[in-house]
């Protein structure tokens, strides 16, 4: 699938093991039929990923400083501890994205967070991080970078029913999430058409 993909698609390139990972996880939510292509293209397509994809760092930037926003506002002790140890969200949330969640939870969590994807949007996507670092919270507290880190990207999450019930109940809005990258989108062409002018 990825080789077909990139056959069709040579100005996408390959992000570490992060399409193979995201090919699995659609074979294994669909078993491997002949939707999985289509599905997987599709998925590849959304804007997170294409953007992911294509390597287009301020729309992937828009999107760090977004979920930073909601990190601060919902946990902002993890906000503080981060920004002291200097811990950025691409050092986590970009693999935690671009594998499907797979490196943090079971492979049957996995498959829920992309059901809630293909339902919700992309937005669901940031509920389940903000869920994963509530989990994390008090393990993160006590530790230096390179606990941080290894919590962060190292075991998996198994207490699926707490994760969900976490994401359930606080989701990330849509419509705040779309306004965001709206807001950011039209001041980044706005600076670049008036760089044109000038």
């Amino acid at each position: 699938m990825v080789r077909l993909l990139l056959q069709f698609r040579p100005d996408l390139r390959f992000v570490e093991d992060s399409m193979v990972r995201l090919a699995l996880l659609m074979q294994g939510a669909t078993g491997g039929n002949d939707e999985t292509v289509v599905n997987f293209m599709n998925m590849v397509h959304a804007g997170i990923f294409l953007d992911f994809f294509c390597m287009r760092w301020s729309y992937m930037h828009m999107r760090f400083d977004f979920f930073e926003k909601i990190v601060h506002e919902r946990l902002p002790l993890v906000f503080e501890h981060f920004s002291l140890l200097n811990i950025t969200t691409d050092m986590y949330l970009r693999p935690w994205l671009l594998t499907g969640f797979s490196k943090v939870l079971p492979l049957r969590s996995a498959l829920r967070v992309w059901d809630g994807f293909v339902l919700l949007g992309e937005a669901h996507l940031f509920s389940v991080a903000i869920g994963l670092l509530t989990l994390m919270e008090h393990r993160l507290m006590t530790q230096t970078f390179a606990g941080c880190i290894d919590i962060l990207t190292g075991k998996k999450i198994h207490d699926s029913k707490k994760l969900f019930k976490l994401v359930h109940d606080r989701p990330v809005s849509c419509s705040r999430l779309a306004a965001w990258l709206a807001t950011q989108i039209l001041a980044e062409e706005k600076q670049t058409l008036y760089d044109l002018l000038v």
